[in-house]
């Protein structure tokens, strides 16, 4: 056994750097490489720019595709197996694309060669984005699931989450549903179920490391389901009483309080990015957010808390020492002093509020 000490590792392909900031850099960009030369030793040739790894229609399957030779599929099985092994630990980004593709390695046509090379495209010129994952606390954990309705050619839908502590996401999960539903808000009550056990499996794996999880939160963006999930079947109406009672063990980790969840909307909805190919400033934002290599806007941590509640956990702590050090804040108290307002109580948010608008 050979030991090696240092902030620089490889191990079976992956190439890991602990960075000055105390986070973890993952890439594959030697095994991305040797995918692309042997997509090009079949005859694919890569030419072109592609700013997403799928276009909109990567679930829609022709009838009248035609199928591959059989070197062709060995080539198509051989890279998308490759590419399967890259998406799960170095680039989270073509999660969706693979998951997909790996239901058309026994069918493979030509119709699925060129999604390849839409994929590979898009590798090619991304091949240096690393993954980056952190850890802001360590007692709480961020949860989106979010599921797509009808999306594959025998109408199942398709499940995707992603937890996060931080910086990056880890547990990424991108499949399709296996079974049918009669309904989105169905959809998303199967997604949620057939994620949790991740977020019970990460919670009972941070306290046996003596991490207690203080704060675990579900992000959805279907308030139907929501209801449904916190309150079991009294919130079932008639097309939604056949869900089966095994998809409500979610409304019990709600009642013990091991598990919250909130509404956030449809564009902020980060598992969005694993249930159908998103375009444009959307794709990469989430894309951005998913690699680590940059955080969420802050309008898009939406639910954690409310603004009264940021107001006396978080500015408290850092407004305070930035107002504290430039004095901003004494000189709004006695201007609101020297006004005459004394019947009028300034509190302290009032106070930050209107020194951030004098400071701009």
């Amino acid at each position: 056994m050979e030991v090696k000490r240092g902030k620089d590792h490889i191990f079976v392909g992956m190439n890991f750097s602990l960075t000055r900031d105390r986070k973890l850099r993952i890439t594959m960009q030697d095994y991305v490489e040797e995918c692309i030369e042997v997509f090009k030793e079949a005859g694919g040739i890569l030419e072109g720019r592609a700013n997403s790894p799928a276009k909109n229609g990567l679930f829609v399957v022709s009838e009248d595709a035609k199928e591959l030779e059989e070197k062709e599929a060995e080539y198509f099985h051989h890279i998308v197996a490759k590419l399967l092994y890259v998406s799960k630990r170095a680039r989270l980004d073509i999660d969706l694309a693979i998951s997909f593709l790996c239901t058309r390695v026994s069918k493979s046509t030509d119709e699925d060669w060129e999604k390849l090379r839409r994929l590979l495209l898009y590798l090619e010129n991304t091949i240096s984005m690393p993954r980056i994952l952190g850890a802001e606390r360590l007692d709480t954990v961020r949860t989106w699931v979010d599921a797509s309705y009808g999306t594959h050619q025998d109408m199942k839908g398709h499940t995707g989450g992603a937890m996060s502590m931080g910086t990056g996401v880890f547990n990424v999960k991108s499949t399709k549903q296996k079974l049918n539903t009669k309904s989105s808000t169905e959809t998303e009550v199967v997604g949620v179920s057939d994620y949790l056990p991740w977020v019970v499996w990460t919670k009972s794996f941070m306290e046996n490391q003596g991490r207690k999880i203080k704060s675990s939160i579900l992000y959805q963006d279907n308030e139907s389901a929501i209801r449904i999930e916190k309150n079991g079947m009294k919130s079932c109406r008639e097309k939604s009483r056949h869900i089966h009672i095994r998809y409500f063990f979610v409304t019990d980790l709600v009642k013990r309080k091991e598990l919250s969840i909130k509404h956030c909307r449809s564009e902020k909805m980060v598992s969005d990015f694993y249930t159908k190919p998103l375009q444009g400033r959307l794709f990469r934002e989430l894309r951005d957010f998913i690699m680590g290599v940059a955080p969420l806007p802050v309008e898009e941590r939406v639910g954690e808390q409310s603004s009264t509640e940021q107001n006396s956990e978080m500015i408290k702590e850092k407004d305070r020492k930035d107002l504290g050090k430039t004095g901003v804040l004494n000189s709004v108290l006695r201007k609101s002093t020297d006004k005459g307002a004394t019947n009028k109580r300034v509190t302290y948010a009032d106070a930050v509020k209107t020194s951030r608008v004098e400071t701009k």
